[in-house]
């Protein structure tokens, strides 16, 4: 009996790579022009960019190269008018197993939290993560991340230091999968003062996906917490939980559109030295995307609170205003070669523009070049 299960399982994982293989992707531009969220992917949408999520989709992947333009420093929010410099190599070794390494990655860093409590402090930088994938009968995929680095700056006697590591480890097991990801260290010292530390504690990341017929429905459950301790007192223990479920599902209009829904709920509490504070969303998104030809694929998206609420250190709680946005994107596609981008979405200047206009000195922003091969 178990036998059989396995067999089936295995008939079932080559199936659905067979389906999906030819139109695999793996950029930011995408999941930012669908809706979805550009560190780790999708909940529902298969894409690149959810083996930062779960491991295991690694196997989902044919062999590519991928590189994401950009200049911004570790301290800049990674966004579409700043974007980071990051890419790497997946491949395979003919015999079940899939292997990636990839450069430059800032999920899950916190740098912005530490250029906020002290631009001193060294951030996480040359980031490497090492990824391992393969099919018992299920398919199975871990990944590895670490950065160090060191600095002794002018002017200044002592040596600034930093160092981060952390595992990943995830399954797809039919229509289920899981996944787990730990942030088991990410230490800084030497800021201002030879003296001034910013530590943070084990970071979690794990959810659970159910794809059902009609749609997927997932859970994911995030925390982490660190220590900002300087010479002379101040600083203090800062901390996040974020719990997040929902529904998504992909339709399939003709061989050359889709059409995407997804509605969340999302849960998260924070906790400073200035206080508590908190907010509640629930995001509903509508999304497509269209092969206008072999070279062309379109696609856009509309998203929107349904409810938002943030409460602030003084316990007062306001309604976000504004919420609605759209998106849209691009591939351009030669042969094997692609090229996404988000359209229209920066300004002159690097401003972000959505005024409903194209803007003429940046057409395509968020550039990701991928080959497949």
């Amino acid at each position: 009996m178990q036998s059989r299960l396995n067999l089936f399982l295995r008939i079932l994982l080559v199936l659905i790579l067979t389906l999906i293989a030819s139109s695999l992707l793996a950029s930011k531009a995408r999941m930012e022009a669908l809706g979805q969220e550009s560190n780790d992917g999708s909940y529902y949408l298969v894409d690149g960019r959810n083996f930062f999520k779960n491991p295991a989709a690694i196997i989902l992947l044919k062999s590519f190269i991928v590189t994401e333009w950009g200049d911004a420093a570790n301290g800049v929010q990674d966004t579409n008018s700043t974007p980071h410099a990051e890419g790497g190599f997946f491949g395979s070794d003919g015999d079940g197993f899939n292997y990636g390494i990839y450069l430059g990655s800032e999920v899950g860093s916190h740098n912005q939290e530490k250029s906020t409590d002290n631009s001193d402090l060294l951030l996480q930088d040359n980031r490497l993560d090492l990824f391992l994938g393969g099919d018992a009968g299920f398919g199975w995929g871990a990944r590895l991340h670490f950065s160090q680095g060191q600095e002794e700056a002018a002017g200044v006697n002592f040596e600034r230091t930093h160092s981060s590591l952390g595992v990943g480890l995830g399954l797809l097991f039919g229509d289920m999968e899981g996944y787990v990801n730990l942030d088991t260290k990410n230490e800084s010292v030497g800021a201002t003062n030879k003296g001034d530390s910013w530590e943070g504690d084990l970071g979690v990341k794990a959810g659970l996906v159910y794809h059902l017929t009609a749609l997927t429905i997932y859970a994911q459950y995030h925390s982490f917490s660190y220590q900002y301790l300087p010479v002379g007192g101040g600083g203090g223990e800062s901390s996040l939980v974020e719990i997040v479920g929902g529904i998504g599902r992909m339709v399939d209009l003709s061989s050359e559109a889709r059409l995407m829904f997804d509605l969340a709920y999302r849960q998260q509490s924070d906790k400073s030295p200035a206080g508590k504070s908190g907010q509640l969303r629930v995001p509903i998104n509508f999304a497509f995307e269209v092969d206008l030809k072999e070279w062309l694929t379109v696609r856009g998206s509309i998203k929107q609170n349904l409810y938002g609420l943030a409460e602030d250190t003084a316990s007062k709680s306001t309604t976000y205003s504004n919420t609605t946005s759209v998106m849209a994107g691009v591939t351009l596609s030669f042969n094997q070669l692609k090229v996404d981008g988000l359209l229209g979405m920066v300004g002159s200047g690097g401003a972000t523009a959505q005024t409903g206009m194209l803007s003429g000195d940046t057409l395509l922003s968020r550039i990701s070049l991928s080959y497949l091969f």
